[in-house]
């Protein structure tokens, strides 16, 4: 083809583990956690964020966790091993000061929202439990989501669940 000009730029996979974290303005920062299928996450990923919580997210720190699956509904109907991973990510940040103002995920192919504080007595927050599928998702109805949750307590340790649960109020399903 003539006048046509092509340009090869090489290509880099810079990311070479499963989770990331990035910072956003206004002291914003959005997780993406590896949760492997509702098992435990593993060691260099905890470690990962737990120095990023200690040594870089300082002050007014608010964070927003994304994952692959609404483990928050897989819960709910499967039992709390399928919140655990998630939840002792979670609880690494309340417990150094950094509230989680969402939890963000796709993997079911509706809207939903639901609305609650997470954590414990003493260090929790209010935060936003959001799925939003894609792939069809305004096709898939959300009349059999439940208007209320109920999700494990977050976890403190490593390896046995809290059976205690949370209520988290739907504010929105569409």
């Amino acid at each position: 083809m003539t006048g046509v000009q092509t340009c090869a730029l090489p290509i880099y996979a810079e990311q070479q583990r499963s989770y990331f974290a990035l910072k956003l303005p206004h002291n914003w920062w959005v997780w993406g956690i590896d949760v492997q299928l509702s098992q435990w996450t593993d060691t260099p990923q905890r470690h990962y964020f737990e120095d990023l919580a200690e040594t870089r997210m300082k002050g007014d720190a608010k964070l927003v966790i994304c994952t692959a699956e609404p483990s928050w509904v897989h819960a709910g109907v499967s039992g709390p091993r399928h919140f655990r991973a998630l939840s002792y990510m979670a609880n690494r940040a309340l417990r150094k000061g950094i509230p989680v103002r969402a939890m963000l995920t796709g993997d079911l192919h509706h809207y939903s929202r639901y609305d609650g504080r997470i954590g414990h007595p003493g260090q929790s927050c209010e935060t936003t439990l959001i799925t939003a599928g894609g792939a069809g998702a305004y096709t898939s109805g959300t009349h059999h989501l439940p208007r209320e949750i109920d999700i494990p307590c977050m976890e403190e340790t490593f390896p046995e669940p809290d059976r205690k649960s949370t209520r988290l109020n739907s504010s929105h399903i569409a």
